[in-house]
């Protein structure tokens, strides 16, 4: 059984980004998060949150509903509860699936964990990705983008001060930060000094780390799994609560061209 909840801002429409965001439903992490996309979102990108969240000892969706009650008639979330514990892939599939049932088909989808902290400007970087025509090339200097080198575009995902592999960004010391800056202002500061240095930037690579991981409808489309009702599996559940999925994912992409 599940529970539906929808936070509108107008009437049903059509999206041009998906974020679908799978959860355990604790409001102390999933709160902030949306409050945080809430605040940095781009209002010119069409955006609709779609969360999917899983029963454990520590969920509480009225609490949720109620933490973001301010954000009703300003910003599009969809949240549905399920009473089993699901996990990542199969949550971020529910998630996706319901923004179709009730949206249609997005043009880009975010699967986004649930205790990610955007910085200014994140999700207009990841879109603008998609239509680079430069790459960082081996040397470090930018490159042309060569579609018969590196295939089509199909996922992006940013850098992140906690994460494994290449995309991870070391934060500076807490001694070069202002002693008295809160944990998100050190973070704003952070990403906007990587900004700068690393402005349209983009680099080209075999994986990227499910935690925030942006795919084109087209990418979508054509490697997901499709079950008996039609519904879309973009990640494989067959690894359970967490775990290889999103390798799994960067496989098929690849071999997808």
């Amino acid at each position: 059984s599940n529970q539906t909840r929808h936070l509108e801002a107008q009437e049903v429409q059509m999206f041009d980004i998906c974020i679908a965001m799978p959860s355990v439903g604790i409001p102390e992490i999933i709160v902030p998060t949306i409050y945080s996309i809430a605040e940095h979102i781009d209002p010119s990108l069409k955006t609709c949150i779609s969360v999917s969240m899983s029963k454990t000892d520590k969920s509480d969706p009225q609490e949720i509903y109620r933490q973001l009650a301010p954000l009703e008639g300003k910003f599009s979330i969809e949240i549905e509860f399920y009473e089993d514990e699901g996990g990542f892939a199969k949550n971020s599939n529910r998630a996706l699936n319901k923004h179709i049932q009730l949206h249609g088909k997005p043009k880009y989808v975010l699967f986004l964990n649930s205790d990610v902290r955007p910085t200014k400007g994140w999700l207009q970087k990841m879109v603008a990705a998609f239509s680079t025509d430069k790459v960082q090339s081996s040397t470090g200097n930018p490159a042309p983008y060569d579609a018969s080198l590196y295939g089509r575009i199909g996922i992006v995902g940013p850098r992140s001060n906690f994460v494994a592999g290449h995309q991870l960004v070391q934060m500076p010391a807490a001694e070069v930060m202002p002693a008295d800056a809160p944990d998100c202002d050190i973070v704003g500061h952070f990403g906007a000094e990587l900004e700068s240095a690393m402005k349209g930037v983009v680099c080209t690579t075999d994986f990227i780390s499910g935690f925030a991981m942006m795919a084109s409808w087209e990418c979508v489309e054509d490697i997901s799994y499709m079950d008996m009702d039609a519904n879309y599996h973009f990640f494989d559940e067959g690894y359970g609560r967490g775990g290889y999925e999103d390798n799994d994912v960067c496989v098929r992409a690849n071999l997808g061209g």
